[in-house]
């Protein structure tokens, strides 16, 4: 976490956040949730959601991801964000996330955040979460979170965790954060976590947070180690946080380590996040991964992430995301995603998305998706599109598909489609294709 405040303005990075606001103009890169008021204003993003007011304009983001996997097990992740703001007085965002997997284990966790803001006074961040696996173990977490912001000088945050589990475990987790700003001089957080485990359990959680401010100048460091054994189960987590600024120089750096093993599943996520910001120019990298592999099964959830692995395996992607608006002028979304597998194996898929809104005029939207296959066998599939309105005028859409069969045999298909409407003037519509020689046979249709 990194709070900085620069006169009445204040930037805060929590796990994967990147925050700036440059006069009117505001950037915001969310995994997590951020609050930050500058004078009197105040914008709250809470977990892939974006809030942004510019004066009483709004622009709100929702996501919904559902992911399940065939077999005896299923994962679902359920978002669903809804926002509502009437005049500049209240905000609203609920969220519920239900994962359930088949067999005798449940889990859900149901989410519950509100936020209501009357004029710069009061702001309430309510979150309940409730965990149950049936069978002999239970698991509650309750969470109450409480920020109060009056004018610029008091900003508290009360967070109280609790897992029990029935049977002989017990686990306890007790968590107290309380940070105050005066000024621009002190912020403080402490963090207490507390793990018992009862018979051959153990599991060990070390956190210590320290954020100090003196003046611009701003150092921190968080270290969370945790490594837990049950049999054969081992679960390993390392986080190291650094965050330096020097004068207006920040650089940000958090690193996310989590691989478990059970049996022969195993589980690996790795989240890397650097932040530098040079006076006004931002640079941008998160990274953030989760790879499962149920026996020769895998799957991928990324939203940002990049991955060297071992000897021949290397897995690659890389996410970007930035959302920049300028009064109500600029989006922009851009995603890249590469994977390279082991040894001859290949898959890659890219998508670059970008949508860009100057006024009602434009909106672009690209998305490129590359597949190669075993071997000497090569698949390859390539998708652009790109939509561009300029009032009722143009609307372009740009379809290339490649697919190529290693071998003896050759198939080439190249289709490039173009359809412009210049006031219902033009429409045109070509294609390419090629044979087993690579000969190109042209069809134009104007």
């Amino acid at each position: 976490m990194y709070i900085s405040s620069i006169g009445t303005e204040q930037q805060h990075i929590q796990t994967g956040m990147y925050i700036s606001s440059i006069g009117t103009e505001q950037q915001h890169i969310q995994t997590a949730l951020h609050i930050s008021s500058i004078g009197n204003e105040q914008q709250h993003t809470q977990t892939a959601l974006h809030i942004s007011s510019i004066g009483t304009e709004q622009q709100h983001t929702q996501t919904t991801l559902h992911i399940s996997s065939i077999g005896t097990e299923q994962q679902h992740i359920q978002t669903a964000l809804h926002i509502s703001s009437i005049g500049n007085e209240q905000q609203h965002t609920q969220t519920a996330l239900h994962i359930s997997s088949i067999g005798t284990e449940q889990q859900h966790t149901q989410t519950t955040l509100h936020i209501s803001s009357i004029g710069t006074e009061q702001q309430h961040i309510q979150t309940a979460l409730h965990i149950s696996s049936i069978g002999n173990e239970q698991q509650h977490t309750q969470t109450a979170l409480h920020i109060s912001s009056i004018g610029t000088e008091q900003q508290h945050t009360q967070t109280t965790l609790h897992i029990s589990s029935i049977g002989t475990e017990q686990q306890h987790i007790q968590t107290a954060l309380h940070i105050s700003s005066i000024g621009n001089e002190q912020q403080h957080t402490q963090t207490a976590l507390h793990i018992s485990s009862i018979g051959t359990e153990q599991q060990h959680t070390q956190t210590t947070l320290h954020i100090s401010s003196i003046g611009t100048e701003q150092q921190h460091i968080q270290t969370a180690l945790h490594i837990s054994s049950i049999g054969t189960e081992q679960q390993h987590i390392q986080t190291a946080l650094h965050i330096s600024s020097i004068g207006n120089e920040q650089q940000h750096t958090q690193t996310a380590l989590h691989i478990s093993s059970i049996g022969t599943e195993q589980q690996h996520t790795q989240t890397t996040l650097h932040i530098s910001s040079i006076g006004t120019e931002q640079q941008h990298i998160q990274t953030a991964l989760h790879i499962s592999s149920i026996g020769t099964e895998q799957q991928h959830i990324q939203t940002a992430l990049h991955i060297s692995s071992i000897g021949n395996e290397q897995q690659h992607t890389q996410t970007a995301l930035h959302i920049s608006s300028i009064g109500t002028e600029q989006q922009h979304t851009q995603t890249t995603l590469h994977i390279s597998s082991i040894g001859t194996e290949q898959q890659h898929i890219q998508t670059a998305l970008h949508i860009s809104s100057i006024g009602t005029e434009q909106q672009h939207t690209q998305t490129a998706l590359h597949i190669s296959s075993i071997g000497t066998e090569q698949q390859h599939t390539q998708t652009a599109l790109h939509i561009s309105s300029i009032g009722t005028e143009q609307q372009h859409i740009q379809t290339a598909l490649y697919i190529s069969t290693s071998g003896t045999e050759h198939q080439h298909i190249r289709a490039l489609l173009y359809i412009s409407t210049i006031i219902t003037k033009h429409q045109r519509t070509s294609s390419v294709i090629y044979d087993h020689l690579n000969y190109p046979y042209i069809y134009a249709l104007h």
